[in-house]
Order: C-alpha cells, then structure tokens, then sequence
C-alpha cells in the first residue's frame, strides 16, 4: 500500500471537543449497565479524553515532541493518536514513541486502530520529517485490543516490563519484519475496514 488509509492532520480544538464527546458518550453507556464498551474503551476514573490529549500535548511537547494527529476520513475525526519523537542515545537515528491510539467509539471492533497504526509507522518520515528506525508503545496487559491491533503491523512484545508499572509491558516494531510494508492479507484486512469507515462516517 502507497497511500494513507486516512487523512491526518495535527489535532484541533474541535477535535478536543470531540474527544470529550466521545469519552461522555461511553461514560452514559456504562451507566446503562453497558460495562463492556467502558472497558473496551478507557476507564471511566480518568478525565475526560479530550482534556487528557491536550493537557499532555501541553506540558510534554517542548521536551519530548509530543504530538497528537487526528485521522479524519471526508473531514470527520475517527480517532487520534498521541506520539512522541526523541533522540535515541545509542545512534543518530531518533525514536517515536506512540503513547496511544484512540477510536471513534461507534467504530471499534472494525480494524480502524490497525489502519491508523499502519499510517503512522509506515509514513512516519512524513508525519515527523525524522529518519526514524525505532518505534515503541506501552500497552496496558489486559488491553487486547491494543495488543492486536499493535501486533497486525509488526510489534512484538519487549522481554522486559516497566518495572515501576508491572501492569504495563513495552512493545517495539521489528523492523526486521518488513510485514507492514508488504502484506497482502492485512492490505485486505484494512480494505476491508476502510469500506466500512466508508459506510459508517458521514464526512462534512
């Protein structure tokens, strides 16, 4: 695949806005007993998304070059991922650190994070204007969601867990896997996806 499943661009406020719909919007389904949508989600103890997205954009993008871009199909946000780039000390080469990979709630289960995941690693030169040869997330060990979608573009799982958090394990791209790049069944996998953003995103 040579093109974006999406169109990107830097989050906005309205973006912020939306987020924050987003996450009271599954708040209220959990009220209505729908537990399973709030853990396939977030937890309903942190702040509201939104708010969370810019508040570590804020106070983290001056020393770590954290940023968050919005995937919008026809203009319409379908989800948003907030990353980070740094130097790694070992080489010149630098690091992207992708804290976390947000859906639409009403277009989980469809393979929309793996598309999003997909644009990000794979087009990272353009997103970060960096030559970028080290790609690392933390996922949360009972995030399968995550793990799954982290997993179908090449992460694998880092022997060693935050020691600090044991809750939390470190996954990094093997690059030595150039599955990502080509892979016939996951091209048709996210084709599929995409007919479904498709059928489902009413663009602007």
């Amino acid at each position: 695949m040579e093109h974006m499943n999406f169109e990107w661009r830097k989050t906005t406020k309205n973006d912020i806005k939306k987020f924050n719909n987003w996450h009271t919007k599954v708040l209220e389904a959990g009220k209505k007993d729908n537990a399973s949508l709030v853990k396939k989600y977030l937890s309903d103890k942190e702040p509201l998304l939104g708010s969370t997205v810019l508040t570590l954009t804020d106070n983290l993008n001056s020393k770590y070059h954290t940023k968050s871009f919005t995937a919008t199909f026809k203009g319409e946000p379908v989800g948003f991922v907030v990353c980070m780039v740094n130097q790694n000390l070992k080489s010149e080469s630098k690091r992207l650190h992708i804290y976390g990979v947000t859906v639409n709630p009403d277009l989980v289960d469809n393979g929309v994070g793996t598309a999003m995941i997909f644009d990000i690693v794979k087009f990272r030169k353009k997103f970060f204007d960096a030559n970028i040869n080290l790609v690392t997330t933390t996922i949360k060990n009972n995030n399968v969601y995550a793990k799954g979608a982290f997993s179908n573009v090449g992460f694998e799982k880092v022997k060693e867990e935050n020691p600090k958090q044991k809750s939390i394990t470190y996954y990094q791209l093997q690059t030595r896997k150039t599955s990502y790049y080509n892979n016939d069944e996951l091209d048709e996998k996210m084709a599929e996806t995409m007919k479904f953003v498709q059928e489902n995103v009413k663009g602007k």
